[in-house]
Order: structure tokens, then C-alpha cells, then sequence
């Protein structure tokens, strides 16, 4: 029984962990690419495939869209989907944004975008 409940707790803790993990990876990614718009350091977050698609020369042509929506300040929520995607709503100076990051096993980021339109959640996480 004592065995059991050892299993137990490091399970919950593991999966606890996993998903802070790729919490906290997704604040430094967007901190890197918004606040330091340091895109080669971004793509380091990224999965191969995604690295393939949207190379850091790639990453540096959204600087007329950051230009648009002003300074970033910030996060001002981050809350998961039931299908462990991420949202993190930004505030920039002009106008707020969720980027949406999605994650595999490896903690390496596999989709990102933006959306000017906000997803409402029922209870927001920080």
C-alpha cells in the first residue's frame, strides 16, 4: 500500500511538473520573442518540424506587425484548453493578443500563432 501511494504522489507530481514546465517555456518564448525579439534563441523552443517552417529569418519579418501593436508589457493570462493548448493573452501597448502554443511530449513547441480575438476561459490561470 505504502508503494502504492509513493507511485501515486510522484505521478501527480511529475504530471504537475510537465505541465509547469511547458508553461514556464512558453513565458520565456514569448518573453524572448517580444521583449528581446531574440529569434534565433525562439526557435530553440521550437520542435524540428516547426523549426523547418518558421526559421528565425522568418520570425524577424513580424517586426511591421509588433511595430503595429506597440510595446510588449506583458502577460496578462495564460490558461489551458482540454486539449493542452496554451493561450497566452499579451498586452502590447496598442492592442492585446492570445498566442496560442501548442507542445509534444518533448516540451518543444510544435504550433504558435496569434489572434486578435481573445478566448474567454472560465477560470483564468496565472
Amino acid at each position: 500500500m505504502r508503494h502504492l501511494l509513493v507511485f501515486v504522489f510522484v505521478t501527480m507530481f511529475s504530471a504537475f511538473g510537465f505541465a509547469q514546465s511547458q508553461q514556464a517555456l512558453g513565458r520565456e518564448c514569448i518573453y524572448n520573442l517580444y521583449q528581446k525579439k531574440d529569434y534565433n534563441k525562439v526557435t530553440t523552443y521550437f520542435s524540428d518540424n516547426l523549426k523547418k517552417d518558421l526559421t528565425a529569418s522568418k520570425l524577424s519579418q513580424t517586426d511591421l506587425l509588433l511595430q503595429k501593436l506597440g510595446d510588449y508589457k506583458g502577460i496578462i493570462e495564460i490558461n489551458k484548453d482540454e486539449k493542452g493548448i496554451y493561450y497566452y493573452y499579451v498586452r502590447f501597448e496598442n492592442q492585446p493578443m492570445d498566442v496560442i502554443m501548442k507542445f509534444d511530449d518533448k516540451n518543444k513547441i510544435t504550433g504558435l500563432t496569434m489572434s486578435s480575438v481573445h478566448k474567454e476561459f472560465k477560470s483564468a490561470k496565472k
